[in-house]
């Protein structure tokens, strides 16, 4: 009988089976899914398309990973326009300036 680091080793090893999915599992589960890898092929087939799914969202959640990033940097550049074009509206005229403070306000709550 394996211990269950040994059982998830060979998970992992034998079937691509991540051991933080199969830590999850106790011992037993572990010796047991294993003895059903070993006896059923079809649920070999399904321990690979889940594999394969799960390297698919992997790539897309890096992907939006770098999308969010890139549009954080597009929003903070925004924000720094904004910033400076008020700022400049602000010291040109009263009545803008008054406009922006009640807009600035009305935006705050």
């Amino acid at each position: 009988m394996a211990s269950k680091s040994q059982a998830q080793s060979i998970l992992q090893e034998k079937y691509g089976i991540n051991k933080s999915i199969s830590e999850s599992f106790n011992q037993e589960e572990c010796e047991k899914l294993l003895i059903i890898l070993d006896a059923e092929p079809i649920a070999i087939k399904l321990v690979e398309s889940l594999n394969l799914q799960n390297k698919k969202l992997m790539e897309v959640n890096s992907q939006l990973q770098k999308d969010n990033k890139y549009l954080k940097n597009i929003v903070d550049q925004i924000k720094l326009k904004l910033t400076a074009d008020i700022k400049n509206l602000l010291k040109s005229d009263s009545e803008i300036r008054k406009g922006l403070i009640k807009l600035l306000q009305s935006i705050q709550g």
